[in-house]
């Protein structure tokens, strides 16, 4: 009855194994989209898991997108029960002028709601709101032509927000019996443990509902009774459409709005179920998990139709131009575009390709996603690959999106953290200064930690999510900037040193350990000196220590990557003179660095230079110029000229001996 009400070939298999291997092949078969009808209790994982299965090595292989398999299911507990399912899936919609879907993400407070209105006459409308208390079942309960609950649970029950369940109970009663595994307090008319306000999804308004929970859709092999279970449930009301995951899903908020998006510009419940798990796995945010319970053409917004034009494409030109990407959006919520760009198709293939917006600046209401797949060499025998771009509840509007490089983002964020900690463990082991500012460290390590905690956390969407490349970009920033005030504090610290007693070696060495020298030729004199080598144990850092036998130390600095230093300057000068002195640093990584100098005169007196700390310029190769009163008072003798510099690869230090006469 339901295929002839419905139109559609009708295929009858066995039950068991046989019928499981007929029915997968039948979907990878068909040309369009297959509805699979069978009880709860021929709905065993291996059916489930197997399709999904399918369709994952399908959204791998070389198919062309309109050929990747398409299905849906029509079950229910019992014959009486999916008659109700089927004569719903046979009965039209009755035309709306306006469309609802709304995206609900309940915490442990209140409910989030995220709402989307399509009207053929005003437009879409977007809208934003929370609820808590006793508004909040209600709102899980609400009229809309599609629901999409974010949230936690399992087979059936989960989190509806401040205190509200969504509960999958029978919406008759249950007959559970308690000598068996599987039944719940609900079902004894006992309070439910998960929260003081159950919320039948029985008694749901919503045309089609998704719960992104883990275990959304367990048939038989699920570990409740068959008189819990929120999909089941929620068909048993007047709900027609139910999308769920058959097992624990890592689900975000892209995941989510793909679905509601696809929705939203007219895809089926098949085709945007599809799109829902082409985005887990080509995004590599999991393998498919979803399934659809309902009629395969049911669609909440008119009819996607394609009249072949992409509405946006990859911008042509060589490849510095050619990874950005133009989109025309204007009120859509979901479009395709083309990537043949051979270095972002590389990226692609290697999981490392994002999209940002350009200019890079964040959105007032971020929530523009998009994933892409590899569609095999064109007719003219060049690769591309087929992208969406998708945005929910906003429209995603005019936008040029520029390729990055995931793995760089990766790099930034590592390499600034190094650098952090690299100035944070100095500044501790120069114990002189270590107590000088404890609240600037103390502020420094909270803004580290922080930023470390919130970039890690957005690391993995960065392959999918728009508007986290500026977030991320800015939390990088922010940790070097911590670094950086590290950095300046401890160089107006140990400056002053200097013209004491203070070394860098004796500072350091305590944590390095000698790992060889090699002979060279002193800096200064010319002689024979001994290039030693220390390695620190944990950060496998290497400094070289270049030691004199009539200069002494000459320099200290880091190695991999180098900074080096030294000191040009007169050996004798006269008392009232001024030292000119220049300090060359050399390094790929000088950047924002600073460098200064101090003649130590054995703590008789203080000669300031001018200037007192200069910033290195960005270039490879620095010369700074530093000038030094040598006083009147100073005896006779043989002082040090001390530089120390300083940037992103660490401390440098250098010391030539100077005669005053």
């Amino acid at each position: 009855m339901l295929a002839t009400q419905l139109d559609i070939p009708l295929t009858v298999v066995a039950h068991g194994d046989s019928g499981v291997k007929a029915t997968r092949q039948a979907v990878l078969d068909a040309e369009g989209p297959v509805l699979v009808v069978l009880l709860r209790q021929d709905a065993g994982d291996s059916l489930l898991l197997g399709l999904l299965t399918d369709l994952e090595q399908a959204l791998a292989g070389s198919l062309p997108w309109d050929k990747v398999p398409q299905f849906t299911l029509l079950t229910a507990r019992d014959l009486p029960a999916l008659s109700w399912v089927a004569a719903k899936a046979c009965l039209s919609l009755e035309p709306a002028e306006r469309k609802r879907l709304v995206h609900l993400l309940p915490d442990k407070h209140h409910c989030a709601s995220r709402e989307l209105e399509l009207s053929v006459s005003t437009g879409p409308v977007v809208a934003q709101r929370t609820v808590d208390g006793v508004a909040v079942p209600s709102t899980l309960l609400q009229y809309a032509q599609a629901v999409a609950v974010q949230t936690h649970g399992s087979d059936a029950c989960a989190r509806g927000g401040d205190g509200a369940v969504l509960c999958g109970l029978h919406g008759h009663g249950a007959a559970s019996r308690l000598d068996r595994p599987g039944a719940l307090a609900c079902g004894q008319g006992l309070p439910c443990p998960r929260g003081p306000r159950p919320t039948p999804l029985s008694q749901s308004q919503a045309d089609l509902l998704m719960v992104t929970s883990c275990n959304g859709l367990r048939l038989l092999d699920s570990n409740t009774q068959p008189d819990f279970n929120l999909g089941l449930a929620f068909l048993e009301g007047s709900g027609r459409a139910y999308v769920a995951s058959v097992t624990s899903g890592m689900g975000t908020d892209a995941t989510t709005a793909a679905f509601l998006a696809a929705l939203a510009s007219g895809r089926t419940l098949a085709e945007a179920t599809m799109i829902l798990n082409a985005f887990i796995t080509c995004a590599g945010v999991d393998q498919p998990t979803y399934i659809a319970v309902g009629h395969p053409d049911h669609c909440v917004s008119a009819p996607h139709t394609s009249d072949g034009d992409l509405p946006c494409w990859l911008s042509p030109g060589v490849e510095e131009t050619g990874r950005d990407i133009t989109i025309f959006g204007n009120d859509r919520h979901f479009v395709e575009f083309r990537i043949d760009n051979p270095a972002m198709l590389d990226m692609l293939e290697n999981g490392r390709l994002g999209l940002a917006v350009d200019p890079a600046v964040p959105a007032p209401n971020p929530s523009r996603f998009w994933f892409a797949r590899a569609e095999g060499s064109q007719n003219d025998g060049r690769r591309s690959a087929r992208g969406f771009a998708y945005s929910f509840p906003h429209p995603l509007g005019e936008l040029t999106l520029h390729g990055r490089d995931v793995d760089e983002a990766v790099y930034a964020l590592d390499g600034a953290l190094t650098r952090s900690t690299r100035w944070r463990d100095l500044w501790a082991q120069c114990q002189e200064g270590a107590s000088a500012v404890p609240d600037l460290i103390g502020a420094v390590d909270d803004i580290v930690a922080e930023s470390r905690a919130e970039a890690l956390r957005m690391l993995p969407s960065l392959r999918y999510d728009i508007d986290a490349w500026p977030i991320i970009d800015t939390l990088v920033s922010r940790i070097h900037d911590a670094g950086s005030t590290i950095r300046r504090a401890l160089m107006d610290d140990l400056l002053p040193q200097l013209a004491g007693s203070f070394y860098l070696t004796n500072v350091l060495i305590g944590e390095y350990a000698y790992a060889g020298a090699t002979g060279c030729a002193c800096l200064y004199c010319g002689r024979l000196a001994s290039r030693k080598r220390f390695t620190h144990p944990l950060r496998h850092e290497v400094r070289f220590v270049e030691i004199c036998p009539r200069c002494g130390i000459v320099t200290d600095r880091p190695h991999d990557p180098a900074l080096a230093i030294s000191i040009e300057a007169p050996e004798l000068v006269a008392r009232g003179d001024t030292i000119d002195a220049e300090v060359c640093t050399a390094g790929g990584h000088v950047g924002d660095g600073l460098v200064g100098v101090r003649l130590s005169t054995h703590g008789l007196t203080d000669l300031p230079p001018t200037p007192e700390l200069a910033v290195l310029a960005d270039t490879t190769t620095t010369t700074t110029a530093f000038s030094i009163p040598v006083s009147q008072a100073l005896p006779p003798h043989e002082y040090s000229l001390k530089a120390l510099a300083a940037d992103d690869t660490g401390l440098a230090f250098a010391h030539k001996l100077i005669w005053v006469r």
